[in-house]
């Protein structure tokens, strides 16, 4: 019977949470630019400090150049592969007139 009235309880406040007023989609809005903007800070703030640590902490710095070592490992031979190599080149050719397009409209 307490299980059945809590479960009941549970259920009135839940009910009463669905009925409380929407947030102003203005207000909303602001807030998701105000977070976006700081997001967007934060990782910036993260990129740089990454960069210091790589490079003021040797057990870091040798890491991060044993990964860029497997990770031009890896690049080159994906590139090899003939499906890859097309597609790599569907994209560079996609590149190239999409720059030519926006040059032809003035646009950077």
């Amino acid at each position: 019977m307490l299980l059945t009235m809590l479960c009941l309880t549970v259920g009135v406040i839940a009910a009463d949470e669905t009925k409380a007023a929407k947030p102003d989609p203005a207000v909303v809005k602001a807030k998701i630019v105000k977070l976006a903007k700081d997001q967007k800070t934060t990782a910036k703030a993260m990129h740089k400090l990454r960069i210091k640590l790589i490079k003021t902490n040797p057990e870091l710095k040798k890491l991060h150049e044993s990964i860029m070592a497997m990770h031009r490992e890896l690049a080159l031979k994906m590139a090899a592969n003939k499906d890859m190599r097309k597609l790599i080149i569907r994209f560079e050719d996609n590149e190239k007139e999409i720059e030519t397009l926006k040059k032809s409209i003035g646009q950077k």
